[in-house]
């Protein structure tokens, strides 16, 4: 009598953990799914905002570049007088 209620009571249990860890990997998953729905939903409204903005009219000669085009480039010399060569690396 002992060993088919502790039969049941286990199956018991082990369903309602089942059912649980369901739910729960469901709920976990929905909410994973809204978030990368909404993640690339932002994205693709960026993307098409920054597309459908109104182009300017091409520069003819004589006009300057607009400041939201440039970018900033240099170069950086050192009077340094180390020369890396195959010895430095040997070491």
């Amino acid at each position: 009598m002992f060993t088919k209620l502790r039969n049941q009571f286990l199956v018991v249990n082990m369903v309602t953990i089942f059912v649980i860890m369901l739910v729960a990997f469901s709920l976990i998953y929905m909410i994973m799914c809204q978030k990368v729905n909404s993640d690339i939903n932002t994205e693709l409204q960026r993307v098409y905002s920054f597309y459908d903005k109104p182009h300017p009219p091409p520069l003819t000669e004589g006009d300057e570049t607009p400041k939201e085009n440039l970018s900033l480039c240099f170069e950086i010399e050192t009077d340094s007088h180390f020369h890396f060569n195959r010895e430095f690396y040997d070491l």
